[in-house]
């Protein structure tokens, strides 16, 4: 579970890194 998280964490990370 922790491993899905961190996937989603870092997904996150790069649609909010493209979004600004």
């Amino acid at each position: 579970m922790q491993r899905l998280h961190l996937v989603f964490a870092q997904q996150l990370d790069k649609f909010i890194s493209e979004f600004h």
